[in-house]
């Protein structure tokens, strides 16, 4: 029912994770290893989890878009890492 607060919390949290992400990106894909596990929490869970919530309970189209297009702009940050399934 508050929405902008739920708005400012979503893009507190997802500023925290985005930040947090861009530190993970910038190991080797040797050295990603190390800190997969954290990665995976940070990004399939926590981060996603706030994307789901905001898809889910948000009726802004626009806002939504915002949020889904900062995600997966993070995403691309570890191509170098995780390479894209290719078509065969």
């Amino acid at each position: 029912g508050e929405q902008e607060k739920a708005r400012s919390a979503a893009k507190t949290l997802v500023k925290l994770f985005k930040d947090k992400l861009v530190w993970y990106s910038t190991f080797t894909k040797d050295e990603f290893d190390m800190v997969f596990d954290e990665f995976d929490m940070t990004f399939r869970y926590l981060y996603r989890g706030v994307i789901d919530q905001v898809v889910e309970h948000d009726t802004d189209e626009k806002f939504v878009m915002k949020i889904q297009n900062e995600f997966n702009q993070t995403l691309q940050l570890f191509d170098h890492i995780i390479p894209e399934e290719k078509a065969e």
